[in-house]
């Protein structure tokens, strides 16, 4: 597989899955939020998957889950049929980067309705607890989210609504019944009715700022507006077919801090067509157009992101060419490793072994991996960096 981002929208996702994707999601007992988190799928592509569990392993989900064979690939790393009742996973990692010594630690447990996240690392740590049913009581690093963020970060493109755990989030306190949530945090109150047709939400800051963030939902197409005292907001999304774009326009500041409240634009598709696929996405600040050929176990890219880009893989060899870079590598079932060599600093790169996205700095870049499902060890060196991690997970059902 090329790539498990589709186009690489923007940092804040990226940010956001490497929160997952070292981490298994079981697709018979995970949360909408878990699906969400992923950015290769869109809100009816969630919808499908749901509606169609549980899933009896790989081969039914390929027949059943109504997912294009592409992205039910790029799931297949991270997924796990459970029994829908109880699962658990925890995650570590410990290394080395420039001779600073870095952890990382998470756990995500269910049973039943109960859950509970904990996350720690050298800069961030979080933790959440709970219970999910009819009625809710939940208590850590949540945000009340709403499809377009005006609320709280929503998904990568549109369709999440409600109480999400976000290990970026402020520790909360959330109560719910039925379609009715409210929370409380260090920030303020916020809370309404959120659901998948449209919901309301009212928020006051402990500071004594006002306002109100609402949506409604018809078919593929979202409607979000958000209001306070001297700032507004307005915002329409769709995601379909392959098609999709978002549109949001503001005025004033950001009036709740976990709120997405800027002007933004953009606009994506992805069309197969006589063997080759077709996609681009532009937005306020990135544009991105690409051709494709694909075959059993070859496969062609032409690409323009930040710069012009050829990328190439037979069997396992991979090689790449761009305005100011070379790169080429090789992947097996027990590792990969890639050689790179830049002569421009600042291109972004997505590197597929390690879900990482690189930045490129002049001079020369050496990344591996070595390991399979539940260990691995993951390097890389450059003439003025290196970094080394052991990384470990285990799924308890």
């Amino acid at each position: 597989m090329w790539s498990l981002l589709p186009f690489v929208p923007d940092t804040t996702e990226i940010t956001v899955f490497h929160g997952y994707v070292f981490q298994t999601v079981d697709i018979n007992s995970c949360g909408r939020d878990e699906l969400e988190a992923l950015p290769f799928l869109t809100p009816e592509q969630i919808e499908n998957v749901l509606q169609n569990r549980p899933y009896h392993g790989w081969k039914d989900f390929l027949r059943r889950s109504g997912l294009p064979l592409p992205v039910a690939y790029a799931l297949k790393s991270v997924l796990v049929f459970g029994n829908e009742k109880r699962y658990y996973n925890i995650f570590a990692r410990t290394g080395l980067r420039n001779g600073e010594g870095s952890l990382l630690f998470s756990f995500k447990g269910r049973t039943g309705n109960y859950v509970s996240r904990l996350y720690l690392s050298r800069y961030r740590r979080a933790v959440a607890v709970g219970y999910r049913g009819r009625v809710r009581l939940l208590a850590g690093n949540y945000t009340m989210a709403s499809p377009l963020g005006f609320a709280g970060y929503g998904g990568f493109y549109t369709g999440g609504w409600g109480p999400r755990y976000s290990p970026y989030s402020s520790p909360s306190i959330v109560v719910g019944v039925g379609l009715w949530n409210v929370k409380v945090d260090t920030v303020g109150l916020i809370g309404g009715i959120t659901g998948r047709y449209g919901g309301l939400l009212v928020l006051r800051t402990w500071s004594g700022t006002s306002g109100g963030v609402g949506y409604f939902r018809y078919g593929p197409v979202v409607l979000e507006s958000a209001l306070s005292e001297g700032s507004y907001g307005l915002g329409v999304a769709a995601v379909g077919k392959g098609v999709g774009f978002r549109f949001t326009y503001t005025v004033g500041e950001r009036f709740w801090e976990e709120g997405r409240f800027s002007r933004t634009y953009a606009l994506w598709f992805s069309v197969p067509l006589w063997g080759y696929s077709f996609r681009a996405y532009v937005s306020q600040d990135k544009r991105r157009v690409s051709v494709s050929l694909y075959g059993r176990d070859y496969g062609l890219r032409l690409e323009y992101y930040e710069v012009p880009r050829l990328r190439l893989y037979v069997g396992g060899v991979e090689a790449g060419i761009c305005s100011g870079c070379m790169w080429g590598g090789y992947r097996w079932r027990w590792g990969w490793f890639r050689l790179y060599s830049f002569t421009v600093s600042g291109i972004h790169i997505y590197e597929g072994g390690s879900s990482r996205l690189i930045t490129s700095r002049e001079g020369f870049r050496l990344s591996f991996g070595i390991g399979g499902r539940r260990f691995g060890v993951e390097g890389y060196l450059q003439e003025d960096r290196h970094g080394a991690y052991l990384w470990t997970l285990l799924d308890l059902r």
